[in-house]
């Protein structure tokens, strides 16, 4: 018997899990034409699995759900042959780590300004693996226990309606470190971006002995990155402000091994 969310929701003495995924993009360079029967199209190495330094018996998963070229957004497809026979193309061979992609004028990705492939982390409140597709074991993602608390704190904004109207919702994301694994995916001068980008939120867990599937965790919000932290406290990462600053630096009241993300969600804005 699979559980469903309204049992799940409705019983007194469940077990809550809050998901969150967060999708950074990637700065791609250093295309390679593919040749042989797929002339329209180039390939770079994404790997599925990275920081295998930290995490030796397998690294952390990540998955490619997204190519931006420029500011459009090319459709996934799913062989190399889909895309070299359709422009403004994607597709992800994970099983050997390879982003295949045909451009939308057929040259090189790398003679256009920007080409950015967006990943997701996973992450939650306890460890546990769940199938993207339901019954399909192969699908599984390790949800790694990483979140602190269960959802971001977050306080309503509203700017003075004189200058135009504003508002949204904005909260902290706290996720541990001790690991140090976001030092390198967070970094300033890192390959991933941050800024503006989203963080997914869902909830689910089990009850009565059923854990819920994936496709029965409901979507709690949508936020996007306002800012990670650019302070370097306890094994965080960043440039380091001046004494008085980091006396009034919330980050600064961070425990040893915790990152912060600043988050905010618009929810309506107009300006006059």
């Amino acid at each position: 018997m699979a559980g469903t969310f309204s049992d799940f929701i409705a019983w007194p003495d469940r077990d809550e899990v809050v998901l969150v995924e967060l999708a950074p993009s990637l700065t791609l360079s250093g295309f390679a034409a593919v040749g042989g029967g797929a002339q329209n199209s180039y390939q770079i190495a994404v790997v599925r699995f990275v920081s295998t330094d930290l995490f030796p018996k397998g690294g952390v998963y990540r998955k490619v759900v997204g190519v931006r070229e420029n500011g459009t957004d090319l459709t996934e497809r799913t062989s190399l042959a889909t895309v070299d026979a359709n422009a403004s193309s994607w597709w992800w061979d994970s099983t050997n780590d390879l982003l295949y992609v045909r451009s939308s004028t057929g040259s090189d990705p790398d003679t256009f300004t920007a080409y950015q492939a967006f990943v997701t982390f996973y992450c939650a409140t306890k460890g546990l693996v769940l199938n993207q597709t339901d019954g399909n074991g192969d699908t599984g993602v390790y949800y790694h226990p990483w979140m602190a608390g269960e959802a971001p704190r977050a306080s309503a904004q509203m700017e003075d309606l004189l200058f135009g109207h504003k508002i949204a919702e904005a909260g902290d994301l706290v996720l541990t470190n001790a690991h140090e694994f976001w030092n390198a995916i967070v970094a300033p001068n890192g390959s991933y971006n941050w800024k503006n980008k989203k963080v997914k939120f869902f909830l689910g867990g089990s009850y009565r002995g059923l854990a819920l599937a994936r496709s029965q965790y409901v979507a709690v919000t949508t936020m996007l990155v306002e800012d990670v932290p650019r302070l370097y406290v306890n094994g965080m990462i960043g440039a380091a402000p001046e004494k008085e600053e980091a006396e009034e630096s919330p980050s600064t009241r961070l425990m040893a091994g915790i990152f912060l993300f600043v988050l905010m969600r618009r929810c309506m804005e107009f300006q006059k």
